[in-house]
């Protein structure tokens, strides 16, 4: 709101400055004062210039910084271990795109076999996306619990399963202290 009651006669000049220009609308109240609606398209700090015959008025330019709300529903989780079995005790990873839902922290909570919480590195590609890596120790499924601002993304919690490493029936076990296994029939 501006209020011009006390100035006297003159010409209001209005200009909002950031990194894209701003819709503004003006409106005439008809009791000296104005009241001005704007809307920034992009995140960033805006300048908002009000003069009054062409002088700043006492506080001009004043200073806006515009964000995009956080919205969680908007991030989307992509990877192959996200869809299909990963080989256990090596590292992994997946990617979680935050490039429309605003800015906030992201934390991924993962929980695998018998409960065990493991941890994730995650890496800030600068484009709105994140890797996340981790490693699954043993074969088994793993809760992946992305969230972002604090709370759960679409879909999660998030499958992963791991998968042996290893043929166990190609193991050969010899030596003067084994003996064979006696079957009873």
């Amino acid at each position: 709101t501006i209020d011009t009651k006390e100035a006297g006669a003159g010409n209001l000049g209005l200009t909002i400055e950031g990194p894209e220009e701003a819709k503004i609308e003006c409106k005439e109240n008809g009791d000296g004062t104005r009241t001005v609606e704007y809307v920034p398209l992009k995140a960033g700090p805006y300048d908002i210039n009000v003069l009054f015959d062409d002088v700043h008025v006492p506080g001009s330019p004043f200073k806006a910084d515009a964000i995009v709300p956080v919205d969680a529903s908007k991030v989307k989780c992509a990877g192959d271990c996200l869809s299909k079995p990963v080989p256990a005790s090596f590292p992994t990873d997946f990617v979680v795109d935050t490039s429309e839902a605003g800015e906030a922290p992201l934390d991924v909570e993962i929980v695998g076999p018998g409960k065990k919480k493991y941890p994730c590195e995650i890496k800030d590609n600068g484009d709105g996306k994140h890797t996340c890596a981790f490693v699954p120790e043993r074969a088994g499924k793993y809760q992946v619990t992305p969230k972002y601002g604090g709370t759960v993304v679409p879909g999660a919690p998030l499958n992963v399963t791991a998968k042996p490493v290893g043929d166990a029936s190609k193991v050969k076990v010899s030596g003067p202290g084994i003996s064979r296994p006696h079957i009873n029939h």
